[in-house]
């Protein structure tokens, strides 16, 4: 689902998350930066989008019924698509470094604040522009 905006920055990002309220959330706050959003609630559905629309960036969380967000990152790999991933995590047992070396380009613990999600959606867009 997007969200057609005239005054959009261009950035397309596909967020998927499988917590109604915390997708919700997560778009609203991107939205709110003019970046051009969509969504899915499971790995099925994320994948299909990311075959079918060009993404600048995947904020995906690391599990979820359909699959998780280290699946996706192998399927993307799998077929040469180079794109970043924003991993969202609430387990303590999944760390930044464990998310980087299974293909994450940056990480969030869960539950992440707005300005937490903001700062590290503009890191990941500032390094990848170059």
């Amino acid at each position: 689902m997007s969200l057609p905006m005239d005054d959009s920055t261009g950035v397309r990002i596909l967020v998927v998350e499988d917590e109604d309220s915390l997708r919700e959330f997560l778009v609203d706050t991107l939205r709110a930066q003019k970046y051009e959003v969509h969504s899915a609630a499971g790995g099925n559905e994320a994948w299909e989008l990311l075959q079918s629309h060009p993404f600048d960036l995947l904020v995906t969380d690391s599990a979820m019924p359909e699959g998780n967000g280290f699946q996706l990152i192998r399927k993307l790999d799998q077929l040469g698509k180079s794109l970043p991933v924003l991993v969202l995590s609430g387990y303590l047992s999944l760390d930044e470094n464990s998310a980087k070396k299974r293909g994450a380009t940056a990480y969030l613990r869960k539950p992440a604040t707005a300005v937490e999600l903001i700062s590290a959606v503009d890191a990941i867009l500032r390094s990848h522009a170059a």
